[in-house]
């Protein structure tokens, strides 16, 4: 291995994965060319990892796709490589596909080394990226509990009892929930900006007023495209970034 890594404990890398309905989850990550990610997986176990790296990234980049654990090995020697941007890069994509508060607390403490903004989180930060992981089952929950209800409220009328109290407040209860649950955990798309001295335009053009000019490895929230640019919000502030400046997570 031909740099040192830093030193920092693989435990950090280590994520709970939540289930609320099943126990475990199948993620079913399946890649063209199996020979090549035993080759990197190997290269890892020996320490030799740029070789592994290089392997890991031409299969992220062919396929598109990356399994939980890549992610993280990929956000390791990046780090170790002392290239910030991609590890924030890779551990923002692990968290999208395993949710955990090991992983956050990694990505806020590397930003705030490097002095980055856009890693800033909050516990409903943490419960909507639950609730995206898990969204076929938690529909699925609402489904049960509200057809459990509802049958209830058949059943009560065709023997012609009364509906409770009891019955009505669930069925509000869950009503509420549904609606919170549907309407305020949409996350907006977030970026990552790849290049040094990007500039933050007031409009889309590049002849608007400069609002900024960013390095890189801060992360913005994506409001919307126009041609090649996006409109982002990095803390309070709007403007507009180039397409070819962002790594989309």
């Amino acid at each position: 291995m031909d740099f040192k890594m830093q030193n920092f404990s693989k435990k950090n890398f280590l994520f709970t994965l939540i289930c609320f309905i099943l126990a475990t989850v199948n993620l079913g990550y399946c890649f063209d060319n199996e020979a090549e990610m035993t080759k990197a997986d190997r290269y890892f176990a020996k320490k030799k990892y740029t070789e592994s790296l290089e392997i890991y990234e031409k299969i992220f980049l062919k396929s598109g796709k990356a399994s939980p654990s890549m992610l993280l090995k990929m956000a390791f020697i990046n780090e170790g490589l002392g290239d910030y941007t991609q590890t924030l890069y890779y551990l923002s994509l692990h968290y999208e596909y395993a949710p955990s508060n090991e992983t956050l607390l990694r990505m806020e403490k590397i930003a705030k080394s490097q002095q980055l903004q856009g890693y800033e989180y909050s516990d409903f930060d943490y419960v909507k990226a639950i609730f995206h992981k898990y969204y076929f089952y938690f529909n699925l929950l609402v489904v049960l509990i509200f057809g459990s209800i509802f049958g209830s409220f058949i059943y009560r009328l065709k023997k012609q009892r009364q509906i409770s109290s009891r019955h009505g407040v669930t069925f509000f209860i869950a009503l509420i929930a549904v609606f919170i649950l549907f309407n305020f955990t949409e996350s907006k798309p977030k970026a990552i900006i790849k290049n040094d001295k990007v500039f933050l335009m007031s409009a889309p053009s590049a002849a608007s007023e400069l609002k900024a000019k960013m390095g890189k490895g801060h992360r913005v929230e994506i409001l919307s495209k126009k041609d090649i640019w996006y409109k982002v919000k990095l803390g309070k502030q709007v403007a507009y970034i180039r397409e070819n400046n962002l790594l989309q997570i």
